[in-house]
């Protein structure tokens, strides 16, 4: 790990100011409801399946697919403090790398790396892909959160962290996945809710959908192109 890297990763768990459980547990409630309206019936129905989260930091995401019933789920990070975080709410996280996890010849029903391709190489990130199609059951499932380069603040979250290394738009992220060998890639605008639960959700949906046809009009009369996701983030989900 770089210098700059090491200091960096040094003062973000205090940067957060989530330090302790009550803090972590109101956060990551909010995040689930989120997760849960991004990704609703794309998760595995069969919650049994061994899960495998990489790059699980605090464990945001190990929370979620718990609350949602998945019983068989490990977290991996390199960051001892992010460890330490997740298990103040008793989340199943380990120190490990993830290409660690990926060589222990597991197979998997989903695998996760939310926030972790665009920390990587892009060597490192299209073998760490390859690896984890190969450590996919036939039916597997991968979720992907990255920084996306589509809409006009694309740069926020390619640059908000001075880790990255770099960021994907989403035909790209999509390419990429159907290239590794993935038969089916949803690529999801998180901001848009795709599954949502409460009539704010749905009105939140309605209006971000009408205000961006709106906002479509004039970039086609500039000769602009329409962003296919609007929002910073992307996330994809491809099946094996």
């Amino acid at each position: 790990m770089e210098y700059y890297e090491t200091f960096y990763y040094a003062g973000q768990t205090a940067g957060r100011g989530l330090v302790t459980k009550a803090s972590l547990q109101v956060v990551f409630e909010k995040m689930a409801v989120h997760y849960d309206e991004a990704l609703g019936t794309f998760l595995p129905s069969d919650r049994a399946l061994p899960c495998l989260d990489l790059a699980c930091g605090y464990g945001n995401w190990l929370y979620f697919v718990r609350s949602k019933g998945f019983t068989n789920v490990i977290g991996v990070d390199t960051d001892p403090a992010q460890i330490q975080l997740a298990r103040l709410l008793d989340l199943p996280a380990i120190h490990r790398d993830a290409s660690e996890a990926m060589a222990a010849g597991e197979h998997y029903g989903m695998i996760s790396a939310l926030d972790l391709l665009e920390h990587l190489d892009k060597n490192d990130a299209v073998r760490l892909l390859q690896s984890i199609f190969r450590s996919l059951i036939k039916t597997g499932v991968l979720v992907i959160r990255m920084p996306c380069a589509d809409g006009f603040n694309g740069a926020h979250d390619a640059f908000n962290d001075l880790t990255h290394r770099w960021a994907a738009s989403s035909n790209m992220l999509r390419q990429l996945l159907t290239t590794v060998g993935f038969t089916r890639v949803e690529v999801i605008d998180p901001s848009l809710p795709r599954f949502p639960k409460t009539f704010k959700s749905f009105a939140k949906r309605a209006i971000r959908l009408c205000s961006r046809k709106l906002l479509s009009l004039p970039l086609r009369a500039a000769g602009m192109q329409t962003p296919t996701i609007w929002a910073p983030s992307q996330i994809a989900v491809a099946w094996k």
